[in-house]
């Protein structure tokens, strides 16, 4: 049994605060998401941060506060934008920060260094697998197709 939550751009630009604060007290605070006694959210979101800087700021906050509950992070790897805002904060939380990324993407350090712990893989299905393997949960924060389509096929794998 997976969890979902997906942020709405438009909620997250109008009023970010609270719209996290709405998914930790409903969500994360009762611990229905959470089976298991080790607590990973995987997060998918976009490598760029979009024309909002409210977009970075509530990455960033979403990083926190998932640092602050002891939570640990499964995300694409990479320190660029969006996945690097939530990375950096749930590091400096000293939680455990794991990036999974297609050995292309590692090529010319594309996507940055990631922040903790790498797992190459070789293709997007593997990448993926491998997220659904180490996560409890699921959560898409803004970004383009990649996100919707990362989302998505975990929705359609859990199904």
């Amino acid at each position: 049994m997976f969890s979902f939550f997906f942020i709405r751009a438009c909620s997250v630009s109008y009023n970010h605060t609270h719209a996290l604060r709405v998914i930790f007290k409903v969500w994360l605070e009762d611990g229905r998401c959470f089976s298991e006694k080790k607590k990973t959210i995987c997060v998918f979101c976009g490598a760029n941060s979009g024309k909002d800087v409210a977009f970075v700021n509530a990455t960033y906050h979403f990083g926190k506060v998932l640092g602050r509950r002891k939570i640990d992070l499964v995300y694409g790897g990479g320190r660029l934008w969006l996945m690097g805002c939530v990375s950096i904060a749930v590091a400096r939380h000293k939680r455990q920060v794991l990036g999974i990324i297609p050995s292309a993407s590692t090529i010319n350090n594309l996507v940055g260094e990631t922040c903790g712990k790498e797992i190459k893989v070789e293709t997007m299905h593997e990448r993926l697998l491998t997220m659904m393997e180490l996560s409890n949960a699921f959560i898409a924060l803004p970004g383009g197709f990649g996100t919707l389509e990362e989302l998505f096929q975990m929705i359609s794998w859990a199904s």
